[in-house]
């Protein structure tokens, strides 16, 4: 490869887009073939651009670094991480928190100018400077910037096959005619399909979502909501007998988890739907079941009054304790004047115990005599009354056995016995057409599956199932716990105004809300599980800027919401921290 002379072309576009809350100014600065260290011109346009974006007001900075296409893949790869750490360097240097740097690195892949000449190379080899301000007017702003692009948005054309991909690897697969209109004519124009993903903190913040159903606690492996209307804006339904299978991404796939389904999102229903880690276990044909009501055959009831009845045992006594002679003797107040007086008077109280004591004492040992010659006594009545028992026993099953050769026994066993002949002649052929008919629906399922770009290994990093509502779908399994096992936790509130008040859980996928009483400056959470490790999570916007309580969860339960200013780049970063293992 052809060295270039050295040489130095810096961009510096200037993109303004403001949003309802949030400013963004991008710089790009270019490198040098096969270098990543910044030149004079370079830092001095740096150096401009962070003069030029200077605020008080809350910010964050993103860093990518890019290549062209000379040299390999990973080698590319490598020298683009290269170039973006030394401008988060360089920045850092000047001042820049580091906390409120990113950096992302793509190598050739995302190139500004098809790599045909070496013009077009040298604008390539760049790293964009994104700096984004935030000015946040409430919660909901704060919350929103969070997940600025949460819905992706389909028009799908109802007659054919779709396969619809979320940003973050959710895919859900729509059969031709699933959706008719409210009165369920089939639909007659393109639909509009929207699908909102939700697999990690920061996701179920940005949508208003919470793990729990009813009291209970639950574990999630990630949310959706599906939304769907004509590019009109009619209203439309899934068809009756119709679904459409989804895959929800997940690395760290939990055992019995389930289907559950909600308005909103705050509260969920389970939907009878367990989720299994075979491959294909959408194919969904019953198993069938035989019919076992049958003829019932009598049977002969015994007389019992004569049947014989067990000695009862003697009671072992139960032996006395011995006063402790601490709980005579208690502390003497310093004022008492009289303490010598008190002190004897505590000595004649316990000696009256211990009087008491002895009588008692006397009184068990005989107890105790008594018990051993009553036991003496029990023993042989006791195997008398197991050889009378077995003899009983033995008589009443001779007489049921004789009762089984009466006319009446063996008609109606006839009777049984061509019933149940009949039902399971029934049930084999069930069985068979079943067999065939699961045959065929696996083959289908594994069609879906393959449509869905999901092989059988892949199958276990998802969660796939099938579905036939527009609302929100959730993955869960309940956490068990003993009421035994719950804490209340209380967080008094200091300040007037809206804030958002949660507990984040660390080992598990859960997210509960913390509640204020009605009347009081006081939040509370009962059903909070004490033996996991969780974290406070209270946010607000107070001028413009974030606010934060964040503290772990010790064993004190009671708490004040003490706010400290922060930004919006490391409530980001402690969601992230925070992330499901899905998303890691």
């Amino acid at each position: 490869m052809k060295k270039l002379t050295t040489l130095l072309l810096v961009t510096f576009c200037f993109l303004a887009i403001t949003q309802a809350s949030k400013t963004t100014n991008q710089t790009t600065v270019l490198f040098n073939t096969a270098k990543h260290e910044l030149t004079k011109p370079a830092q001095e346009v740096l150096i401009q651009f962070i003069k030029n974006n200077k605020t008080n007001l809350d910010y964050e900075i993103t860093i990518e670094g890019h290549t062209d296409s000379r040299g390999g893949l990973n080698y590319n790869h490598k020298l683009s991480l290269n170039r973006a750490e030394a401008v988060r360097h360089f920045l850092i240097n000047k001042g820049i928190d580091k906390n409120l740097i990113s950096i992302k690195y793509k190598g050739e892949l995302d190139p500004e100018k098809p790599n045909v000449n070496d013009n077009n190379m040298t604008i390539n080899r760049r790293v964009e400077v994104t700096i984004t301000t935030y000015h946040f007017d409430n919660i909901e702003e704060l919350e929103a910037a969070l997940q600025p692009n949460k819905t992706n948005n389909y028009i799908i054309n109802p007659k054919k096959e779709r396969v619809v991909k979320g940003r973050q690897g959710v895919k859900i697969l729509i059969k031709p005619n699933t959706f008719v209109y409210e009165d369920g004519t089939p639909v007659t124009e393109d639909i509009s399909f929207n699908l909102t993903e939700s697999l990690s903190y920061k996701d179920f913040i940005a949508s208003g979502l919470l793990t729990k159903s009813a009291d209970e606690l639950l574990e999630s492996g990630g949310m959706i909501k599906v939304g769907a209307t004509t590019v009109s804006g009619k209203p439309v339904k899934v068809k009756a007998g119709k679904e459409m299978t989804v895959a929800i991404p997940n690395q760290n796939r939990q055992d019995n988890m389930e289907v559950f389904l909600s308005d909103k999102g705050a509260d969920w229903t389970p939907n009878n739907q367990p989720i299994t880690v075979k491959p294909y276990s959408i194919a969904k044909v019953p198993f069938p079941r035989m019919n076992k009501r049958n003829v019932n055959l009598p049977t002969l009831e015994v007389d019992k009054s004569n049947m014989p009845t067990p000695p009862s045992s003697p009671r072992k006594p139960r032996k006395p304790h011995a006063p402790k002679k601490e709980s005579y003797q208690r502390n003497i107040a310093w004022y008492k004047l009289n303490k010598e007086e008190i002190r004897n008077k505590q000595t004649i109280e316990y000696q009256k115990a211990m009087n008491r004591y002895d009588t008692k004492i006397e009184k068990y040992e005989k107890r105790i005599q008594n018990y051993q010659e009553a036991l003496t006594s029990y023993q042989p009545k006791y195997d008398n009354y197991l050889i009378e028992k077995d003899c009983w026993e033995e008589q009443a099953e001779l007489a049921r056995e004789a009762f089984k050769s009466t006319p009446e026994y063996l008609a109606l066993l006839e009777l049984f016995n061509t019933t149940h002949d009949k039902n399971y002649a029934i049930y084999k052929a069930e069985v068979k057409k079943w067999k065939e008919e699961r045959k065929l629906a696996m083959a289908k399922a594994g069609e879906d599956m393959d449509k869905l770009g999901i092989s059988s290994q892949q199958a276990l990093d998802n969660y796939v199932f099938t579905f036939n509502e527009m609302a929100c779908i959730n993955v869960d399994r309940f956490y068990h716990m003993e009421q035994k096992d719950k804490q209340l936790i209380t967080l008094t509130k200091k300040e007037a105004g809206q804030e958002r008040v949660l507990i984040i859980f660390k080992n598990i996928n859960s997210m509960l809300p913390m509640y204020l009483e009605k009347g009081r400056k006081v939040y509370v959470q009962e059903n909070f599980p004490k033996k996991e490790e969780a974290v406070i999570f209270a946010y607000k916007v107070k001028d413009g800027k974030p606010m934060l309580c964040y503290q772990n969860i010790d064993e004190l339960y009671n708490y004040q919401l003490n706010y400290k200013p922060t930004t919006f780049a490391e409530i980001k970063s402690i969601l992230n921290e925070y992330n499901q293992p899905s998303n890691s």
